[in-house]
């Protein structure tokens, strides 16, 4: 199916006649004419809608809004629409736009709108004729039963996803009948209120035309990209019914974000979780992670080995093919040789005949030569050919042993995958809940912190991150930590690292970690005095020897 003829079945669905006179619809960028290998739907055309057509295959792109509203005075790049244009003709890709032609269409955009709210009797607000075709810019019905004002709004946010609904004043009279007009709508808000309609809702009006319209009409405003989200439906339902074999795909980026804060109120800030709790937390996901390493390192050069020997296989099979290839271009120049020296021993035949008619030695001589030369060719192309059956012979030797040493390295790889595999088994599970857990502790770091922690662990030669103090000193590089520092590490006020090694340091009690205990070397019992009691008559003898001194 060619690209023209899905224009052509989205063109009878909403005829390009249909459109306003300032809008430019149709074919924007491409040429139809080629088949068409899928089809991307789209509100917007954006450069990230563009790369998203040529990741997924598309040389289609259907949007509602054009790409190109106004004349392009050069295609140079200066901003988005220049670019897309640029990315998609370098690409092959069509751009094709239903904008206002769609919303004035029957069963257009604003009938999706009040498909999705539920509206019946659906007729456009004021409609019109053109070459028979039935045509209008809104359009209005009516519900089964009236809804409250509070209740109509909790139904367009719940149909339409929206946070929020800009309304006026809210009716105090039932709804029933609605007005619709997608995108930016206001222009008709006087022909809903003269036609009597209970609410109006539309994409976007400005400010002030809420006012004055309090208990007349019920307002409703839920965002220009809300009101006609489901444009793409269209489209693709128009696709599915005239173009089955068509692949028609919805993209996945959407050109505005909504940011809401549910009660008015921010979420809690990462800097409300205290430090101690992060270090814990830090050292808990160091344990799990080491804990992964320690199963990792299990396997050993295993999975290298592995790696090192497909590599090999992969290598080998290609030298296979070359050597293959080598031996069908020796064959073949050997055919070739053949058939020259075929030829050659028929022209050395004719020429012998010319030879029992020759009228002169002129003729006689340029004869012979031919001869002459004609057999020096079938010599070479002898020799060409030994040559060539010789490097045949020596390119299938070297094809035998190629062919063995890669069923010698396939027997070695499947036993290294055995052996790796058996490894893998008793370690598998273990692994999934450690890697399971590691994920839930990231969750409750906060990401400028894991980051670094991540990137100190890479660096590391043993991959720890954060470590705790083993002698005052840092577990990690073992270079003193001066005792302000280590006051600090106690405290748990703040994260600090060694300014050495760079890494996170933690008191060794938040860590859970009992220190070694230094072994004290117990004092040597001291040795008493000897000493010697003294008697009576020693006491004497010496009294007499200072007398008579």
């Amino acid at each position: 199916m060619k690209i023209k003829e899905v224009i052509e079945a989205l063109e009878r669905f909403a005829p390009l006649p249909l459109q306003e006179s300032w809008d430019n619809a149709g074919l924007q960028v491409g040429l139809t004419e080629a088949e068409v290998s899928g089809a991307l739907l789209c509100l917007d055309v954006t450069e990230q809608i563009v790369d998203e057509a040529i990741n997924k295959g598309c040389n289609l792109i259907v949007s509602h809004h054009p790409l190109i509203f106004r004349k392009l005075a050069r295609i140079c790049g200066e901003d988005y629409v220049q670019r897309a244009v640029m990315k998609a003709l370098t690409n092959g890709i069509v751009i094709v736009s239903l904008h206002t032609n769609m919303d004035n269409a029957m069963g257009g955009v604003n009938f999706k709108i009040a498909q999705k709210m539920g509206l019946e009797d659906v007729r456009f607000m004021q409609a019109k004729q053109m070459n028979g075709v039935e045509y209008g810019s809104g359009v209005m019905g009516n519900f089964a039963e009236p809804l409250a004002a509070d209740d109509f709004v909790i139904m367009l946010k719940r149909e339409f996803g929206v946070e929020c609904v800009q309304t006026n004043q809210l009716l105090r009279r039932p709804i029933k009948t609605v007005a619709i007009c997608g995108g930016a709508g206001a222009f008709l808000l006087d022909d809903a209120v003269a036609l009597g309609c209970d609410a109006f809702v539309t994409g976007e009006m400005h400010y002030h035309e809420f006012f004055g319209r309090e208990q007349q009409i019920q307002i409703a405003v839920i965002g220009h990209y809300q009101s006609e989200q489901y444009t793409s439906e269209i489209f693709r339902d128009i696709i599915e019914r005239d173009c089955p074999a068509l692949s028609a795909l919805l993209p996945k980026r959407v050109p505005i974000r909504y940011i809401i804060y549910k009660n008015n109120t921010m979420a809690k800030k990462e800097s409300e979780i205290s430090v101690e709790d992060k270090l814990s937390t830090l050292y808990q996901l160091q344990t799990t992670l080491s804990s992964i390493d320690e199963k990792r390192a299990l396997r050993g050069e295993l999975p290298l080995e592995v790696q090192d020997l497909e590599d090999e296989i992969a290598g080998l099979k290609t030298r296979i093919e070359k050597i293959e290839n080598d031996i069908n271009d020796f064959q073949q120049a050997v055919v070739q040789k053949q058939a020259e020296i075929q030829e050659a021993e028929e022209s050395v035949e004719r020429y012998k005949k010319q030879l029992d008619e020759v009228r002169n030695n002129r003729e006689y001589d340029t004869l012979t030569k031919e001869i002459e030369f004609q057999s020096l060719e079938i010599e070479l192309c002898n020799k060409k050919i030994r040559e060539a059956n010789v490097k045949v012979e020596d390119k299938k030797r070297e094809l035998a042993r190629t062919n063995d040493l890669v069923a010698d390295r396939q027997q070695a790889l499947e036993e290294k995958k055995n052996e790796l595999d058996e490894i893998m088994m008793e370690t598998r599970e273990e692994e999934q809940v450690l890697k399971a857990k590691a994920e839930e502790l990231e969750t409750k770091i906060e990401p400028r912190l894991l980051s670094s922690f991540k990137r100190i662990r890479k660096n590391a030669r043993n991959g720890l991150g954060i470590v705790y103090v083993q002698r005052d000193a840092c577990g990690g590089c073992f270079n003193k930590i001066p005792p302000q520092r280590q006051l600090d590490i106690k405290m748990h006020k703040k994260i600090i690292v060694c300014e050495y090694c760079g890494r996170i340091m933690i008191d060794p009690e938040l860590a859970g970690v009992k220190t070694a205990v230094e072994e004290t070397v117990e004092d040597k019992p001291k040795r008493k005095r000897a000493t010697t009691r003294k008697t009576a008559a020693s006491k004497k003898s010496e009294e007499s020897e200072t007398k008579l001194s």
